[in-house]
Protein backbone atom coordinates (compact mmCIF):
# COMPACT_ATOMS: atom_id res chain seq x y z
CA UNK A 1 0.00 0.00 0.00
CA UNK A 2 1.38 3.40 -0.78
CA UNK A 3 0.60 4.87 2.54
CA UNK A 4 2.45 1.92 4.28
CA UNK A 5 5.47 2.64 1.81
CA UNK A 6 5.53 6.22 2.33
CA UNK A 7 5.11 6.17 6.17
CA UNK A 8 7.99 3.29 6.51
CA UNK A 9 10.37 6.32 5.70
CA UNK A 10 9.24 8.95 7.30
CA UNK A 11 11.46 10.48 9.67
CA UNK A 12 8.50 10.27 12.64
CA UNK A 13 6.73 7.21 11.77
CA UNK A 14 6.47 3.85 13.70
CA UNK A 15 4.66 1.13 12.71
CA UNK A 16 1.19 2.61 14.44
CA UNK A 17 0.53 5.24 11.93
CA UNK A 18 0.93 2.51 9.33
CA UNK A 19 -2.74 1.39 7.59
CA UNK A 20 -1.97 -2.48 8.60
CA UNK A 21 -2.06 -1.03 12.18
CA UNK A 22 -4.73 1.29 12.33
CA UNK A 23 -7.09 -0.89 9.85
CA UNK A 24 -7.04 -3.80 12.63
CA UNK A 25 -9.58 -2.00 14.23
CA UNK A 26 -11.25 0.12 11.77
CA UNK A 27 -14.45 -0.80 13.01
CA UNK A 28 -13.94 0.86 16.21
CA UNK A 29 -13.38 4.46 14.31
CA UNK A 30 -14.80 6.95 11.34
CA UNK A 31 -11.60 7.33 9.76
CA UNK A 32 -10.60 10.82 8.63
CA UNK A 33 -6.95 10.53 7.30
CA UNK A 34 -5.36 13.10 5.12
CA UNK A 35 -2.66 12.88 2.42
CA UNK A 36 -0.51 15.88 1.96
CA UNK A 37 0.51 16.30 -1.38
CA UNK A 38 1.36 19.05 -4.02
CA UNK A 39 0.96 18.61 -7.52
CA UNK A 40 0.30 14.86 -7.29
CA UNK A 41 3.26 14.54 -5.03
CA UNK A 42 2.93 13.08 -1.77
CA UNK A 43 4.68 15.59 0.82
CA UNK A 44 3.12 14.14 4.42
CA UNK A 45 0.07 12.07 6.05
CA UNK A 46 -1.90 12.94 8.70
CA UNK A 47 -3.44 9.81 10.43
CA UNK A 48 -6.15 11.14 11.86
CA UNK A 49 -10.19 10.12 12.96
CA UNK A 50 -13.37 11.24 14.29
CA UNK A 51 -13.43 11.32 18.35
CA UNK A 52 -16.02 7.96 18.92
CA UNK A 53 -17.20 9.94 22.51
CA UNK A 54 -16.93 13.48 20.96
CA UNK A 55 -18.60 13.74 16.98
CA UNK A 56 -16.94 17.09 16.98
CA UNK A 57 -13.14 16.61 16.99
CA UNK A 58 -11.07 14.92 14.89
CA UNK A 59 -8.08 13.24 16.69
CA UNK A 60 -4.64 12.43 15.01
CA UNK A 61 -5.51 9.36 16.23
CA UNK A 62 -7.88 7.92 18.80
CA UNK A 63 -6.74 4.09 18.33
CA UNK A 64 -2.77 4.59 18.37
CA UNK A 65 -0.44 6.86 21.14
CA UNK A 66 0.47 9.52 18.89
CA UNK A 67 -0.16 10.80 15.77
CA UNK A 68 0.56 14.17 13.99
CA UNK A 69 2.25 14.60 10.69
CA UNK A 70 4.67 12.72 9.80
CA UNK A 71 6.82 13.19 6.39
CA UNK A 72 10.40 12.98 4.34
CA UNK A 73 11.75 16.31 5.39
CA UNK A 74 9.38 18.21 2.69
CA UNK A 75 7.28 20.02 5.49
CA UNK A 76 9.49 22.15 7.61
CA UNK A 77 9.51 25.55 8.61
CA UNK A 78 6.85 27.85 7.09
CA UNK A 79 5.87 24.34 4.71
CA UNK A 80 4.44 22.89 8.03
CA UNK A 81 2.53 25.85 9.44
CA UNK A 82 1.03 26.03 5.82
CA UNK A 83 0.38 22.22 5.74
CA UNK A 84 -1.44 22.75 9.20
CA UNK A 85 -3.38 25.36 8.30
CA UNK A 86 -4.71 23.46 5.28
CA UNK A 87 -5.34 20.71 7.79
CA UNK A 88 -7.74 23.23 9.70
CA UNK A 89 -9.88 24.23 6.75
CA UNK A 90 -10.11 20.41 5.46
CA UNK A 91 -11.51 19.48 8.93
CA UNK A 92 -13.90 23.29 9.16
CA UNK A 93 -15.06 22.29 5.96
CA UNK A 94 -16.02 18.76 7.06
CA UNK A 95 -18.20 20.31 10.16
CA UNK A 96 -15.75 19.77 12.90
CA UNK A 97 -15.05 22.39 15.81
CA UNK A 98 -11.76 20.63 17.85
CA UNK A 99 -8.77 18.95 16.38
CA UNK A 100 -6.50 16.98 19.15
CA UNK A 101 -2.70 16.56 17.95
CA UNK A 102 -0.84 13.56 19.63
CA UNK A 103 2.78 14.89 18.84
CA UNK A 104 5.00 12.58 18.05
CA UNK A 105 7.64 12.20 21.29
CA UNK A 106 11.20 13.26 20.19
CA UNK A 107 12.84 10.28 20.90
CA UNK A 108 10.71 8.28 18.01
CA UNK A 109 12.07 11.01 15.44
CA UNK A 110 14.82 9.59 13.24
CA UNK A 111 16.48 13.14 12.95
CA UNK A 112 14.99 16.11 14.78
CA UNK A 113 11.48 17.19 13.49
CA UNK A 114 10.02 19.29 16.08
CA UNK A 115 8.65 21.63 13.31
CA UNK A 116 5.03 20.88 13.82
CA UNK A 117 5.36 22.42 17.76
CA UNK A 118 6.59 25.74 16.13
CA UNK A 119 3.24 25.35 13.64
CA UNK A 120 0.73 24.84 16.67
CA UNK A 121 2.25 27.42 18.57
CA UNK A 122 1.46 29.69 15.04
CA UNK A 123 -2.47 28.49 14.60
CA UNK A 124 -2.60 29.24 18.28
CA UNK A 125 -2.93 25.91 19.93
CA UNK A 126 -3.54 25.13 23.10
CA UNK A 127 -1.90 22.75 25.49
CA UNK A 128 -4.79 20.76 27.05
CA UNK A 129 -2.59 17.69 27.97
CA UNK A 130 0.78 15.81 29.08
CA UNK A 131 1.96 12.90 30.01
CA UNK A 132 5.08 11.79 31.87
CA UNK A 133 7.32 9.17 30.35
CA UNK A 134 10.63 7.66 31.54
CA UNK A 135 13.27 6.95 28.68
CA UNK A 136 16.85 5.53 28.93
CA UNK A 137 19.24 7.36 26.71
CA UNK A 138 21.21 4.15 25.87
CA UNK A 139 24.18 7.22 24.79
CA UNK A 140 23.78 8.21 28.06
CA UNK A 141 22.28 6.32 30.86
CA UNK A 142 21.79 7.85 33.61
CA UNK A 143 23.13 6.33 37.49
CA UNK A 144 20.81 2.96 38.36
CA UNK A 145 20.28 3.39 42.12
CA UNK A 146 21.51 0.48 44.44
CA UNK A 147 17.77 -0.68 45.32
CA UNK A 148 17.29 -1.50 41.72
CA UNK A 149 20.71 -2.96 41.63
CA UNK A 150 20.21 -4.82 45.03
CA UNK A 151 16.88 -5.98 43.09
CA UNK A 152 18.80 -6.99 40.55
CA UNK A 153 21.30 -9.36 42.26
CA UNK A 154 18.09 -10.63 43.97
CA UNK A 155 16.51 -11.80 40.86
CA UNK A 156 19.73 -13.74 39.93
CA UNK A 157 20.26 -15.68 42.99
CA UNK A 158 16.79 -16.85 42.90
CA UNK A 159 17.28 -18.38 39.27
CA UNK A 160 14.82 -16.24 37.21
CA UNK A 161 15.22 -17.23 33.83
CA UNK A 162 14.26 -14.01 30.44
CA UNK A 163 12.74 -15.88 27.37
CA UNK A 164 11.80 -14.00 24.67
CA UNK A 165 9.16 -15.68 22.99
CA UNK A 166 6.28 -14.79 20.96
CA UNK A 167 4.68 -17.39 22.19
CA UNK A 168 4.75 -16.89 25.15
CA UNK A 169 1.78 -14.25 24.94
CA UNK A 170 -0.92 -16.50 25.83
CA UNK A 171 -0.01 -17.55 28.86
CA UNK A 172 1.38 -14.44 29.97
CA UNK A 173 -1.81 -12.50 29.08
CA UNK A 174 -3.27 -14.22 31.70
CA UNK A 175 -0.59 -13.26 34.26
CA UNK A 176 -1.40 -9.67 32.45
CA UNK A 177 -4.99 -9.99 33.06
CA UNK A 178 -5.07 -11.58 36.46
CA UNK A 179 -2.92 -8.53 37.68
CA UNK A 180 -4.75 -5.54 36.32
CA UNK A 181 -7.96 -7.45 37.44
CA UNK A 182 -6.71 -7.96 41.21
CA UNK A 183 -5.01 -4.33 41.15
CA UNK A 184 -7.35 -2.02 39.21
CA UNK A 185 -10.56 -4.64 38.55
CA UNK A 186 -9.58 -3.20 34.60
CA UNK A 187 -8.90 -5.63 31.69
CA UNK A 188 -6.18 -4.99 29.06
CA UNK A 189 -6.79 -2.38 26.27
CA UNK A 190 -6.20 -5.44 24.43
CA UNK A 191 -7.59 -8.65 24.47
CA UNK A 192 -5.45 -11.77 23.79
CA UNK A 193 -6.90 -12.31 20.23
CA UNK A 194 -6.46 -8.64 19.65
CA UNK A 195 -2.79 -8.23 20.56
CA UNK A 196 -2.09 -11.75 18.66
CA UNK A 197 -3.56 -10.49 15.52
CA UNK A 198 -1.16 -7.43 16.24
CA UNK A 199 2.24 -9.81 16.76
CA UNK A 200 1.10 -11.76 13.67
CA UNK A 201 0.94 -9.00 11.44
CA UNK A 202 4.17 -6.95 12.68
CA UNK A 203 6.71 -10.17 14.18
CA UNK A 204 9.27 -7.76 13.60
CA UNK A 205 7.69 -5.31 15.88
CA UNK A 206 6.78 -6.92 19.05
CA UNK A 207 8.87 -8.78 21.45
CA UNK A 208 6.92 -10.96 24.23
CA UNK A 209 9.65 -10.90 27.68
CA UNK A 210 9.31 -13.29 30.39
CA UNK A 211 10.50 -14.32 33.49
CA UNK A 212 10.27 -17.56 34.55
CA UNK A 213 10.54 -19.51 37.99
CA UNK A 214 9.83 -23.33 38.49
CA UNK A 215 8.92 -23.10 34.61
CA UNK A 216 6.40 -20.84 35.29
CA UNK A 217 5.71 -17.09 34.25
CA UNK A 218 5.62 -14.93 36.87
CA UNK A 219 6.48 -11.42 35.37
CA UNK A 220 6.79 -9.34 31.92
CA UNK A 221 6.27 -6.73 29.54
CA UNK A 222 5.79 -6.40 25.66
CA UNK A 223 8.14 -4.92 23.51
CA UNK A 224 6.50 -2.20 20.86
CA UNK A 225 10.09 -1.49 18.41
CA UNK A 226 10.43 0.87 16.02
CA UNK A 227 13.55 2.45 14.35
CA UNK A 228 14.95 4.37 17.47
CA UNK A 229 13.02 3.13 20.48
CA UNK A 230 11.88 -0.05 22.19
CA UNK A 231 9.24 0.80 23.93
CA UNK A 232 7.35 -1.02 26.74
CA UNK A 233 3.47 -2.16 26.89
CA UNK A 234 1.61 -4.08 29.06
CA UNK A 235 4.06 -4.41 32.11
CA UNK A 236 2.99 -6.85 34.89
CA UNK A 237 3.96 -8.91 37.37
CA UNK A 238 2.94 -11.88 40.01
CA UNK A 239 2.78 -11.83 43.69
CA UNK A 240 5.99 -14.24 43.35
CA UNK A 241 6.90 -12.09 40.38
CA UNK A 242 6.78 -8.90 43.34
CA UNK A 243 8.18 -11.16 45.91
CA UNK A 244 11.08 -12.04 43.30
CA UNK A 245 11.87 -8.50 41.97
CA UNK A 246 11.14 -9.91 38.62
CA UNK A 247 10.67 -7.25 36.55
CA UNK A 248 13.90 -5.87 37.28
CA UNK A 249 15.30 -8.54 35.60
CA UNK A 250 13.13 -7.87 32.92
CA UNK A 251 13.83 -4.84 32.48
CA UNK A 252 17.59 -4.99 32.52
CA UNK A 253 17.18 -7.92 30.22
CA UNK A 254 15.10 -5.58 28.09
CA UNK A 255 17.59 -2.53 28.05
CA UNK A 256 20.16 -4.68 26.96
CA UNK A 257 18.13 -5.80 23.78
CA UNK A 258 17.49 -2.53 23.02
CA UNK A 259 21.52 -1.80 22.83
CA UNK A 260 21.79 -4.90 21.19
CA UNK A 261 19.71 -3.53 18.74
CA UNK A 262 21.24 -0.20 18.17
CA UNK A 263 18.47 1.60 19.60
CA UNK A 264 19.21 4.75 21.45
CA UNK A 265 16.51 4.99 23.62
CA UNK A 266 14.43 2.52 25.76
CA UNK A 267 10.78 3.78 26.59
CA UNK A 268 9.19 2.68 30.00
CA UNK A 269 6.45 4.52 29.16
CA UNK A 270 4.16 6.75 31.06
CA UNK A 271 3.33 7.01 34.84
CA UNK A 272 -0.12 9.32 34.84
CA UNK A 273 -3.65 9.07 35.95
CA UNK A 274 -6.54 11.42 34.84
CA UNK A 275 -5.76 12.84 31.21
CA UNK A 276 -2.00 13.64 32.83
CA UNK A 277 -2.83 15.70 35.94
CA UNK A 278 -2.08 13.10 38.33
CA UNK A 279 1.56 11.67 38.46
CA UNK A 280 2.09 8.12 39.93
CA UNK A 281 5.21 8.92 42.00
CA UNK A 282 5.86 5.58 42.71
CA UNK A 283 5.69 3.86 39.68
CA UNK A 284 7.43 7.00 38.46
CA UNK A 285 10.62 6.84 40.57
CA UNK A 286 10.75 2.91 39.80
CA UNK A 287 11.60 3.89 36.12
CA UNK A 288 13.76 7.03 37.27
CA UNK A 289 16.15 4.52 39.42
CA UNK A 290 16.88 2.32 36.00
CA UNK A 291 18.65 5.73 34.85
CA UNK A 292 15.93 7.24 32.71
CA UNK A 293 14.91 10.97 32.14
CA UNK A 294 11.66 12.45 31.96
CA UNK A 295 10.17 12.49 28.21
CA UNK A 296 6.79 14.91 27.68
CA UNK A 297 3.82 13.26 25.46
CA UNK A 298 2.00 16.55 24.68
CA UNK A 299 -1.84 16.88 23.43
CA UNK A 300 -2.65 20.09 21.41
CA UNK A 301 -6.28 21.43 20.72
CA UNK A 302 -6.75 23.44 17.55
CA UNK A 303 -10.30 25.32 17.57
CA UNK A 304 -11.70 25.05 14.23
CA UNK A 305 -13.75 27.54 14.03
CA UNK A 306 -10.77 29.85 15.71
CA UNK A 307 -9.18 32.82 13.22
CA UNK A 308 -5.62 33.10 13.46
Amino acid sequence: MNWDNFCNNCYQSTFLQTRRFISYHKDKFKDHSVIIESDGKWLGLFPAAEDPIDASSIISHPGITYGGVIHHGALRGQSMIDALILLKDYYVKNNYDKLIYKKIPYIYHQAPSCDDTYALFVLKAKLIRCDLSSAIDNNFRLKTSDRRKRAYKKTINNGIIIQNDLLLLPKYWNVLEDNLRVKYNKKPIHNLDEILLISTLFPDNIMCICAIHENKIIAGVLLFISSAVFHSQYIASNEIGHNLSALDAVFEYCIDLSKLHNKRWFDFGISNENYGLHLNSGLYTYKSEFGAGGIPHEFYQIDLKGKL
